[in-house]
């Protein structure tokens, strides 16, 4: 049996063609049904998961998942809803939500909408059409059509949500974390102010720039990418004397850090290409799942041989001998 493949054998006296197609689904040998919560389409060949008829979306090859005879007499999968049409099987929560998923667009009918309850966590907007998540209140972004949802007097007096803390203006949001990394969140910028920021307390996995101010994940230190804005993350003195973080080793300028399944990859990561060196990587033994190439330097992913694609420097992953004993 082919995943997704349908193929057909055409015999002629000397010769045997074969013919690969895509397709949607499984194709179903004679007499076999088709697996758990599958059903077989009018063809009685290709087999697709059933809660994707009436969607809306093609998967059996002969549209008969769509055919809209079979579909006014079928039953939504719990969790979803027929549209007007009587046809089309949408997600419940798609309903009033500012975005047409039915065809006819019925799932955002105002009349309908304005008599719709939102789901838990949602809130309507001053229309009384659109539900919004909550969560998006105050956030800087418009979800409202009508863009109430980021109307200043009401944001005024909105506390934010959970992981969110109000801006300077008393009228933004922001997610907690996001304060001062260096970037503005607030349209206000007061996020990232300096004052504010010098007696901020980092989150967790996170440390302060020798500034005082932008805090970085502790994982950036000394990964030979400036981070803070003053370098300071990238400091030699301090990186000399600064731990890797877990699952990075030191180049041999014992200042740089870099990802120890990248050393003996073929691609030097540290600025002195210490993690390519070809005696280290001699007696370096590959990362999980990596196989060494044949100069016994270079690691590769296991799932790279054999795959048309040469990746070892010495092109020893797409060796024909090699090959045609893995593929046996």
């Amino acid at each position: 049996m082919l995943h997704c493949l349908t193929m057909l054998q055409i015999l002629s006296f000397t010769m045997m063609i074969v013919v690969l197609a895509p397709c949607k689904g499984w194709q179903l040998p004679e007499n076999q049904p088709c697996a758990a919560d599958h059903v077989t389409c009018a063809d009685n060949i290709q087999c697709i998961v059933g809660s994707l008829r009436c969607n809306g979306v093609r998967d059996c090859a002969d549209s008969s998942d769509e055919d809209p005879e079979m579909c006014r007499n079928f039953t939504c999968y719990p969790g979803r809803v027929k549209c007007a049409d009587n046809v089309e099987c949408i997600s419940k929560s798609y309903r009033c939500d500012g975005y047409p998923d039915c065809f006819d667009s019925s799932d955002e009918d105002p009349e309908m909408c304005r008599n719709f309850t939102c789901y838990p966590g949602g809130v309507k907007c001053a229309n009384n059409v659109e539900c919004i998540s909550k969560s998006y209140h105050c956030d800087g972004d418009r979800d409202c059509a009508d863009n109430s949802d980021e109307d200043p007097e009401m944001c005024k007096n909105q506390p934010c949500a959970a992981g969110r803390v109000k801006c300077a203006d008393n009228v933004h949001c922001v997610i907690g974390w996001l304060r001062c990394n260096g970037v503005p969140n607030c349209a206000d910028s007061s996020d990232e102010d300096p004052e504010m920021c010098r007696n901020f307390t980092c989150y967790p996995g996170r440390v302060k720039c020798a500034d005082n101010v932008e805090c970085i994940f502790t994982s950036y230190h000394c990964d030979g990418d400036r981070d803070c804005a003053d370098s300071s993350d990238e400091d030699p003195e301090m990186c000399k004397n600064q731990p890797c973080a877990a699952d990075h080793v030191k180049c041999a300028d014992n200042v740089e850090c870099v990802l120890a399944v990248f050393r003996c990859d073929g691609d030097p990561d540290c600025a002195d290409s210490s993690d390519e060196d070809p005696d280290m990587c001699k007696n370096q033994p590959c990362a999980a799942d990596h196989v060494k190439c044949a100069n016994n330097v270079q690691c590769v992913s296991a799932r790279f041989r054999c795959d048309g694609d040469p990746d070892c420097a010495d092109n020893s992953d797409e060796d024909p001998e090699m090959c045609s004993q893995e593929r046996k």
